[in-house]
């Protein structure tokens, strides 16, 4: 599943892959004003849910409304890592000066995160301008089905 906020900001990463393997992938976009932006991915099927450069661009109340819809889609145990513009770095403060990114204080972030229900497991932070959180709803992850066949199965005679 790939979502994002217009259907033309897919045609270069539908470039990136055969035809075979576009067939498999199912494009979704999602609207900011939405009371739940992603509202038509499925509930409680995603292991793990990958936001970059995303989240950076969206005030505080939007990125919540994210993350709460985000906490429906993953299963139990499932991760989430994103990116987010850490206004308690200089760089990220310089950010929203310059009219880069939206205001996102890691501990306002961390706060909501925290009061939906996730688990902080890991914070990183390059040179003060890139910054990610990785986090994960509560429980086991479970799944019953292995990985996809890629292969063929040819006879050896």
């Amino acid at each position: 599943y790939l979502a994002d906020t217009h259907p033309g900001l897919f045609s270069e990463v539908k470039k990136l892959w055969e035809p075979a393997y576009q067939r498999r992938l199912r494009y979704y976009t999602v609207q900011d004003n939405a009371p739940n932006p992603l509202k038509d991915l499925p509930e409680n099927q995603f292991s793990c849910i990958v936001a970059y450069d995303f989240f950076n661009y969206k005030p505080i109340p939007i990125v919540e409304k994210y993350f709460r819809d985000c906490w429906k889609l993953l299963k139990f145990g499932g991760g989430m890592i994103f990116t987010y513009n850490d206004c308690d770095q200089q760089a990220g403060t310089l950010n929203v000066e310059n009219g880069f990114a939206c205001w996102q204080p890691k501990r306002k972030i961390i706060e909501i995160l925290e009061d939906i229900g996730f688990h902080v497991v890991f914070s990183g932070d390059y040179l003060g301008s890139l910054s990610w959180l990785e986090v994960v709803k509560p429980g086991k992850l479970q799944s019953i089905r292995g990985g996809q066949a890629v292969a063929e199965i040819r006879s050896l005679g």
